[in-house]
């Protein structure tokens, strides 16, 4: 199965919110009472809030689908860590 690496649209927003909440909860849950846990993911891995994270100029966004569905993305915020790290290496 091949995987494709492409920038994110808009309509990417539901299917990176869900996967989102699924890996954080994954890897962190355990570490939360379940209120906290929930009011963090509606808070951070809505749509809604993906969504308009998507539509910021500085938020580059890429995702990672195989087999026709999302397996990964990732955010870089311009001028953020990230990307001065990786400028300058």
């Amino acid at each position: 199965m091949n995987t494709t690496v492409r920038s994110a649209v808009a309509g990417d927003a539901e299917a990176i919110a869900s996967l989102g909440r699924k890996s954080f909860s994954w890897a962190f849950g355990a570490l939360f009472r379940e209120d906290v846990l929930a009011r963090y993911l509606d808070g951070t891995y809505s749509a809604r809030k993906i969504g308009g994270s998507l539509a910021k100029t500085a938020n580059l966004y890429f995702v990672a689908e195989a087999g026709g569905r999302l397996q990964g993305f990732l955010k870089l915020k311009a001028g953020g860590a990230s990307c001065r790290r990786a400028r300058t290496q």
